[in-house]
């Protein structure tokens, strides 16, 4: 049974083989993803006007992209709880803000500090 502390602070222990080689499974593909549709994600997010993902025409984009988010964010729950996963799709976002200069800096600015911190939590 999930405890309300395993939801917010995640259980790592409880995590089972299968849902590691599928989290891996969707990190490569949210590289993939990254690689294809880069252009489209700097453009949709350069828009002046702030408009629901589900908003933008393109195909099924926006789709792929609210789905493959949901499975990243709801995978990684169980492992690391609610509150840093909340943490780890803010906060590196904000602090590439304050260092890029451009759109396409702080878009590759908020992965290294993403990739970094996740790093070196885990030793």
């Amino acid at each position: 049974m999930l405890s309300l502390e395993s939801f917010i602070f995640g259980n790592p222990t409880a995590v089972e083989s299968w849902e590691i080689i599928l989290l891996l499974g969707l990190a490569g593909a949210t590289i993939v993803f990254l690689g294809l549709f880069y252009n489209w994600l700097v453009l949709a997010s350069a828009q002046s006007e702030p408009r629901p993902v589900a908003a933008y025409s393109g195909g099924p984009v926006p789709i792929l992209f609210i789905v493959l988010l949901a499975l990243m964010v709801n995978l990684s729950q169980q492992i690391t709880g609610t509150l840093l996963i909340n943490g780890l799709l803010i906060v590196p976002a904000a602090a590439a803000a304050n260092l890029a200069n451009n759109l396409r800096q702080m878009f590759w600015y908020s992965i290294a500090i993403a990739l970094t911190v996740a790093a070196s939590a885990t030793w």
